[in-house]
Parts: C-alpha cells; sequence; structure tokens
C-alpha cells in the first residue's frame, strides 16, 4: 500500500487553528465568542478553557466555559473548576456523550496556559528525579522549584511545558475537535540597523520559546491593534529661539483592526495561508469571510470549483465521523488500561492481589495489561481489580 495522501483544504473555519493576540481588553475573548456564534449559533460548539485569574466570560453572555487553575486538579461543580488535563480526558473518553456539539476548544489565555504547564513541568522533572534517586542519590539534588533548572536547564523545561500543553491537541482534533488561541501582546523597541533609527513593533507577550512555539502550530495568526490617526498641535508659548510653539500628538481617531500578516514587519502574526488579506476591520464577520476567501482562492488556484470542494467536504466530513467514535473508543479503553497498569504496580508485591488481574490477562492471550486490545476486555480486567 503506498504511503502519503494529497491534501484538501475544509471548507469550514473551524477546522483550523487560530490564534487571537492583541492587547490587553481589547476584546479577543468577545470576538472569538462572537465568530463562533456565527458559524454554528450553539454555545456548546465551543469550551472556553479560562486559565488562572482570566475570568473574560464573567462579562460577555454565551459563552460555555471551565475555570483551570492547575494541571489535574479535580471538577469542581459549584465553583466551574477542574484541572486542564482533567477536562481534556473528559473529552476524550465521553466525547459524543457529554460533548456531542463541542468543535473546538479556546485557551483564554495561552500566557497564564504557560505558567500552568511550567508548575506540571518542574513538577513532572522532581517526581522523575525521586524515582532515579534509589538508584543515584545524586537525582535528588536535582530538585528544583525553577522552571529555568528543570530537566537539565537551557530551556529543557521550557520546552517541556510546551509539549505538554499541546500534548492533548491532536488526540482532540482526532475527535474532530480544534483549538483556538487567545494571548496578549507587547510593544517592543528596536534599532534598525543600517540607520541606527529606534521604532516599535507590536510582538507577542511571550518568552521566545513560547511564541516560537504558537507560531509553527497556528494556520492563522489573527494580531489585534489600535490603528491611531495623530496630528501634531501646538501647545504652550512660543520658543524664543525657534520662534515656534512646541507641538505634541493629538489622538484624531482610533480604530480597532486585526492584521493577518504585515509585509513591513512592525506587526507579529502570520499563517500559512497565501491568500489571506493583510488587514482587517475588527469584526466577527469579517475574520470568517477573510478566512473562507482565503481557503476558496487556494481553491481556485489548484482548479477545484466550489461544487467540487463541497462534495469533498461531504465525504471527508463522513469518514472523520466514523474515525472520531472509533477515537472515542480507544481512548477510553487506554484510560482503563492506565487503571489496571496502576493497580498492578501499586500490588506488585502482592501476589494473591494481582493473581486474578494476570490470570484474566493470560486468558485473553496478553502477557500483560498493555497488549490489551479492546474496551471490553479492558472493562472486564479492570472488574477483578479490586
Amino acid at each position: 500500500m503506498a504511503m502519503g495522501k494529497i491534501s484538501s483544504l475544509s471548507l469550514n473555519p473551524l477546522d483550523y487553528t487560530i490564534g487571537f493576540f492583541g492587547e490587553e481588553k481589547i476584546g479577543k475573548t468577545t470576538l472569538v465568542r462572537d465568530i463562533v456564534k456565527e458559524l454554528t449559533h450553539n454555545p456548546n460548539s465551543a469550551l472556553f478553557f479560562e486559565f488562572g485569574l482570566e475570568r473574560g466570560a464573567d462579562c460577555a453572555e454565551g459563552i460555555n466555559n471551565i475555570g483551570v487553575k492547575d494541571w489535574e486538579g479535580d471538577y469542581v461543580p459549584e465553583f466551574n473548576e477542574a484541572g486542564f488535563a482533567t477536562v481534556c480526558e473528559d473529552i476524550l473518553q465521553n466525547r459524543f456523550s457529554e460533548y456531542p456539539d463541542l468543535k473546538l476548544v479556546v485557551i483564554d489565555t495561552y500566557d497564564l496556559f504557560i505558567s500552568i504547564a511550567e508548575e506540571e513541568s518542574v513538577k513532572e522533572w522532581n517526581s522523575f528525579c525521586q524515582s532515579k534517586s534509589s538508584s543515584d542519590a545524586s537525582y535528588l539534588k536535582k530538585k528544583t522549584k525553577e522552571i529555568n533548572g528543570a530537566w537539565g536547564g537551557f530551556q529543557k523545561g521550557q520546552a517541556k511545558a510546551f509539549s505538554l500543553m499541546m500534548s492533548y491537541k491532536d488526540a482532540l482534533k482526532k475527535l474532530g475537535i480544534e483549538t483556538w488561541f487567545i494571548g496578549h501582546t507587547k510593544i517592543k523597541e528596536k534599532t534598525d540597523e543600517t540607520t541606527g533609527e529606534v521604532y516599535r513593533t507590536l510582538n507577542f507577550n511571550q518568552d521566545s520559546i513560547y511564541a516560537k512555539g504558537i507560531r509553527g502550530i497556528c494556520h492563522v495568526i489573527a494580531t489585534g491593534y489600535y490603528d491611531r490617526k495623530i496630528e501634531s498641535v501646538e501647545v504652550g508659548k512660543v520658543n524664543p529661539v525657534t520662534k515656534k510653539k512646541q507641538e505634541t500628538g493629538k489622538v484624531i481617531s482610533c480604530k480597532r483592526k486585526i492584521k493577518f500578516r504585515d509585509s513591513e514587519n512592525m506587526i507579529e502574526g502570520g499563517g500559512r495561508f497565501g491568500f489571506i488579506e493583510e488587514e482587517i476591520d475588527w469584526n466577527a464577520s469579517n475574520v470568517i469571510e477573510a478566512i473562507k476567501t482565503a481557503i476558496l482562492k487556494e481553491k481556485e488556484n489548484a482548479g477545484i470549483t466550489l461544487e467540487e470542494a463541497k462534495k469533498k467536504q461531504e465525504e471527508s466530513d463522513s469518514i472523520l465521523s466514523e474515525k472520531a467514535k472509533e477515537a472515542e473508543i480507544n481512548n477510553k479503553k487506554d484510560a482503563i488500561v492506565k487503571q489496571i497498569i496502576k493497580f498492578v504496580s501499586e500490588h506488585k508485591d502482592d501476589i494473591d492481589t494481582v493473581r486474578d488481574v494476570v490470570q484474566a490477562c493470560k486468558q485473553y492471550g496478553f502477557s500483560n495489561p498493555k497488549e490489551i486490545e479492546t474496551l471490553e476486555q479492558a472493562e472486564q480486567i479492570l472488574s477483578i481489580c479490586k
């Protein structure tokens, strides 16, 4: 069987990884809510992960959200909070029963997601050191409270954190659930190497390893900014030397805009669509139209008509739906296998306790629980773990 597959672009903007970046309180969360509303007319089609103290949903009606304060915390219904991995695992195992309308998870914000992932990176490093210390006591001295000291330093701790952040993205995608990111920007002063002139750029607010990482995975990055028109006005008294009044800048108009690309490289962004327009006014409908137009132009450039694209989309959606159902069953099986392995590991010195589990595995032809093939087999063996 030959390997490889000819790419075929989806017509649905919800099938792409998108990053929305901009200044604080420019309206990123509300913009994403409005985009989802216009595309799906269903608030349950998106789940906003509100990290740390980010509570944008408190002031935006109609947002399906969950508070995330840590990595693996249990769900607390009265506060609507749970760990990031806890929520993701629940979606993976109950996608069609509990989350039938879900098309999208929204990370709000990427900045605070980093903080929680770094805590988990340090925690896992310290756990690794503890496990190694039984054979090499020097590992106990390698434990750390700082991300820079984890996994050998030199930003390896941050690299581990980014890997953790993306660890559920592909698994969710296989269930038909895409990931969008909301993050902050900052003003940065740079010096032109040729002229020596100082100028300002609008950049991602995150450390370089995270900024580079998010640029790499996003199909589209929409960077919001304020387009201000400023004119000079005279103020104060006349300077006796220059015979001119002092001047200052006055904002005469201010408009929110979104950059998808910046040919002048002053506003950080970018994406993978070659035909997307560079800039639009800040509006949900405009974002949707810009992405859809970019997709259609890519199709047209390849000689594919809209009718052909729609037919291909229907076929693809049908196949993906079936694969997603299979993936959910496999996710449930994998989760149960982890429980069985944990049970065996915790009782490895108690032969009487694990004997029945080992025998059940042998009856199915498995030498250990890792070889369990079906959900039914996993459930049967788990019922013995008592």
